[in-house]
């Protein structure tokens, strides 16, 4: 599809520049503003094109020195991508070949391949043979997954009887986005619950709270993260995830196991 001259002559500029990339370290600085972007920029989509080569000298002079470099030793905020040359030179093969990897018919053979990282992941994480998984862009849609994993748990332990309300119980440690998915996707309601002095939800101010509000007919039975979320690296005590399993459900347990676990992956990075 679109084969030609101009493909070819694009093709080595971008390689050339993905290998320039990989060569060195981008600025860390500050991203400019819109009005700073559409002064420089203006407009991208026009009636006629703007042609191979000013997109190519728009994205390598101002687009891409626009955004944070996020594999940048100093980039600590967060991790939204691989950072090694290895992974980036695999992802720009793999978006290349035009692979979708949803279901097994259109390709068993990223399926497979992602089934035998997920195994190896949940071995280093203690799970048992029958865990599984998948892969999901983020931590926010990991969130939601866990969340809709968790009532369906909970609604055949249930034997198919919903409360009149699904609760989640959280701290104000929990990430913000278990917050929006509990009450804008799924339609639940949030019990707050309050921590210790290192963060922690415990399972005796589970029960408190719980007491407490739960007069008014809300039934908890989904606990995200416990008092943990994205970013957050404060996890309950093994005594208070016992009491707390014992009254709800623990709907991602993987949180207390996988953080220390990891260090198997990379030893020179097992110090937390």
């Amino acid at each position: 599809m679109h084969r030609g001259p101009d493909i070819e002559w694009l093709a080595s500029q971008v390689l050339s520049r993905v290998v320039e990339r990989l060569a060195s370290d981008s600025p860390l600085t500050t991203t400019p503003s819109y009005e700073d972007l559409s002064r420089r920029i203006g407009a991208t989509i026009t009636a006629d094109g703007i042609g191979l080569e000013a997109a190519l000298r728009l994205w390598t002079e101002e687009i891409s020195r626009a955004a944070l470099p996020v594999d940048h030793p100093r980039f600590l905020a967060f991790i939204p991508g691989a950072s090694t040359d290895a992974a980036l030179l695999f992802d720009a093969l793999v978006t290349a070949s035009s692979i979708y990897g949803g279901t097994w018919l259109e390709a068993s053979g990223s399926v497979y391949a992602e089934n035998q990282v997920l195994r190896w992941l949940a071995d280093l994480a203690g799970f048992p043979a029958g865990a599984g998984g998948c892969f999901v862009q983020g931590g926010t849609a990991g969130n939601i997954s866990a969340l809709v994993a968790a009532r369906h748990t909970a609604l055949e332990k249930r034997q198919g009887s919903r409360p009149r309300r699904w609760v989640a119980a959280v701290t104000d440690q929990t990430h913000t986005s278990v917050r929006y998915a509990v009450e804008q996707v799924m339609d639940a309601d949030i019990l707050l619950v309050p921590t210790d002095v290192h963060g922690r939800m415990r399972g005796d101010d589970l029960r408190k709270t719980v007491k407490q509000q739960g007069t008014d007919g809300l039934d908890p039975k989904i606990l995200p993260y416990a008092a943990a979320g994205v970013n957050v690296t404060r996890y309950p005590s093994r005594s208070s995830r016992l009491t707390l399993c014992r009254t709800t459900l623990c709907c991602w347990r993987s949180s207390r196991k996988a953080a220390p676990r990891s260090s198997k992956i990379v030893p020179s990075r097992s110090r937390w």
